[in-house]
């Protein structure tokens, strides 16, 4: 059975229910705030932003789609060089990773100066550094992105920029089907006329945080060690 189908049987399970209420009485201080934090992230992300009861994009994934947008027409315009004696500006850097299959740079930074893997850690484009390009690389799968990004960050020592989170983010959500985000929008937000309002809200969120940790299974881009920033 589809892992998402037996999700939905369930969070509308009795049994699944008194389990989630138990595992409240339980919860620590340290995950306790950190569900807080998660459930601030959640409400942001999955958000009414009309008057009426029609679902639409939250102002937060307007604004990343607005911005992965103009960062991704960059990179795609701009051609990157690559040869002796020539210095790379931090566009090409990025492109570098933009286009892996063309560029191979894990090779190139398998024998690159210390000084210039410095300078291609500091390179970034509207706040954006390789490890923003790299999620949006050309013909690379998911997985191959999740590699590709977890070697870059544990074995060069790349790290994310807030932008490059949000696009994260922003992949998440965008690898998270319709009929999905309506049951994220009903279990965060009171404006529903349906049953799930007669949950409590701790109820509502932490099934809310489980979904969500299952979504990340298959688009999360960023190693687990980064996630945390997902709930800054």
């Amino acid at each position: 059975m589809n892992k998402y189908i037996a999700l939905s049987l369930l969070i509308t399970s009795s049994t699944f229910m008194h389990g989630m209420e138990l595992s409240l009485l339980i919860i620590n201080p340290a995950f306790k705030h950190t569900m807080e934090s998660e459930s601030s992230f959640l409400t942001s992300l999955f958000s009414w932003s009309s008057s009426d009861q029609t679902p639409q994009e939250s102002a937060l994934i307007t604004d990343l789609r607005k911005n992965k947008k103009k960062f991704d027409k960059k990179l795609t315009k701009r051609y990157c060089f690559i040869y002796n004696g020539y210095v790379p500006s931090p566009c090409d850097l990025l492109g570098y990773c933009y286009y892996p299959k063309t560029f191979n740079p894990l090779h190139l930074l398998k024998n690159l100066d210390p000084s210039m893997l410095e300078q291609w850690h500091k390179a970034q484009l509207y706040d954006y550094s390789s490890l923003g390009a790299a999620m949006l690389s050309k013909h690379t799968s998911i997985e191959q992105k999740r590699n590709f990004i977890k070697t870059l960050m544990t074995k060069y020592d790349f790290k994310p920029t807030l932008k490059d989170i949000g696009l994260a983010q922003l992949v998440l959500y965008d690898g998270i089907s319709a009929e999905y985000k309506k049951i994220f929008l009903h279990l965060l937000h009171t404006r529903t006329g349906i049953s799930w309002s007669a949950l409590p809200k701790e109820i509502r969120t932490h099934i809310a945080q489980y979904m969500i940790q299952l979504f990340k299974k298959d688009f999360w881009l960023l190693p687990e060690t980064a996630s945390d920033n997902l709930l800054k």
